[in-house]
């Protein structure tokens, strides 16, 4: 069990199934940035390999389900992982443990221990992360492909509204992008003049 034949099978499954016109946020980038976060979070909470090396396929696998269309993509990513993951000498137990995962991230996020809030965090670090406005603008994009138009004012009614209920679970993602949340709400005001946020 190695996290990097995982990781190809992954990206390549991703690049060929899941269409970028439609799905350019959640796409091998958004892939790459939760499994990123993951391993910071993780690591800095001190979970052991085993943990990690979970967390980090279920990052891999957590939205290959948009192959399918976007509703219900975390069943049906856990479907996928659960079908593919034996190749790579997975055990059953190991299975449904990462299955568990790939399903505490559906939104909202209600995850019921302390790996699931790793992931749900990790699945959100964008919030907090200095890169945000690239992946707020992917985000943007993606609800306009899918019939979610917004203009400037809506927008940025719609990313504050979200950023200003927004709360990271883990100790170690509130102290390394707790305080990015804020920040990136004034980076909001910044980019969309000074409106009443």
């Amino acid at each position: 069990m190695r996290l990097e034949p995982v990781k190809n099978w992954v990206f390549d499954f991703i690049g060929r199934n899941v269409d970028p016109s439609r799905w350019c946020y959640h796409s091998r980038i958004h892939t790459r940035w939760v499994l990123e976060d993951v391993t910071l979070f993780a690591t800095r909470s001190k979970v052991g390999e085993a943990e990690l090396l979970r967390l980090q396929v279920a990052a891999l696998f957590h939205d290959t389900g948009y192959s399918r269309g976007g509703r219900n993509h975390e069943a049906a990513s856990a479907a996928i992982a659960v079908t593919v993951l034996p190749r790579f000498g997975f055990p059953k137990e190991e299975l449904n443990r990462i299955a568990a995962l790939i399903l505490a991230t559906e939104f909202p996020p209600r995850p019921r221990n302390f790996s699931e809030e790793l992931l749900c965090d990790a699945d959100m670090g964008r919030n907090g992360a200095d890169d945000f406005p690239e992946a707020a603008a992917l985000l943007r994009k993606e609800l306009a492909a899918g019939g979610r138009p917004m203009n400037d004012a809506e927008w940025v009614a719609f990313e504050t509204a979200f950023l200003l209920n927004f709360r990271y679970f883990t100790p170690a993602a509130q102290e390394l992008r707790g305080a990015g949340v804020m920040r990136n709400l004034e980076r909001l005001k910044l980019e969309f003049g000074e409106k009443e946020l």
